[in-house]
């Protein structure tokens, strides 16, 4: 009997160590943790996904300020968070050219910065997308609002168009010539289903697909 229960744990503890590995060798998952006196950060970024999870906590609900930053410090994404003290939240990286970025979450008492890598960025019908035209999108919020600023290098005129899930647009607009543009779309008087949100210039479009429940 004890020689049956040994080979029974020994086999268990070999299932546990070789699980435990292969699940290691399947993740290409970068992890990185931060702290401050007020504020913790953690980022998840798959090599292999166009998206980046943030996790963080302050010491008390504050305003907390996220940007993205591009190799040249610029800010191809911001965001304010009001009266908040955690928060995970998923942000897509897909309208970004390929390179290295930085995250930064600002709480007003600390700033704490992490790395993400894009892998893939722009596309062979647009070769320029990322050079001379970022857009940063968020999430849809809570009030169906979807948020995005535009970094716009040329100058050139954006416009923004919106399509239902029969491809007939629904809304056109220019939204100017600025070299940063910050713009929001409300999505709030529409029925539920897919939304397709196109952003860009005459030679760059970055496309947006939104869905609503």
């Amino acid at each position: 009997m004890k020689m049956i229960i040994q080979k029974s744990l020994t086999y268990l503890l070999l299932l546990s160590f070789f699980a435990g590995h292969m699940t290691l060798a399947q993740s290409n998952a970068n992890i990185q943790s931060k702290s401050s006196k007020t504020l913790k950060v953690k980022l998840l970024n798959d090599e292999n996904s166009s998206s980046a999870e943030l996790f963080f906590t302050t010491a008390e609900s504050a305003m907390v300020v996220v940007k993205i930053l591009n190799e040249e410090k610029e800010t191809v994404f911001q965001e304010a968070i009001k009266d908040v003290e955690k928060l995970r939240k998923v942000y897509d990286l897909s309208s970004l050219s390929a390179g290295s970025y930085q995250i930064e979450v600002n709480n007003t008492k600390d700033l704490i910065q992490v790395g993400v890598k894009v892998v893939e960025g722009g596309d062979a019908e647009h070769p320029n997308k990322g050079k001379t035209l970022l857009i940063g999108f968020s999430k849809l919020d809570t009030d169906k609002y979807l948020n995005f600023i535009v970094q716009n290098k040329l100058n050139e005129k954006v416009d923004v168009n919106v399509y239902d899930q029969r491809n007939e647009k629904i809304l056109t607009q220019s939204i100017g010539k600025d070299p940063v543009i910050k713009h929001k779309l409300n999505f709030s008087t529409l029925e539920s289903g897919k939304y397709i949100v196109k952003v860009g210039t005459k030679d760059n479009i970055f496309t947006k697909e939104i869905l609503l429940n």
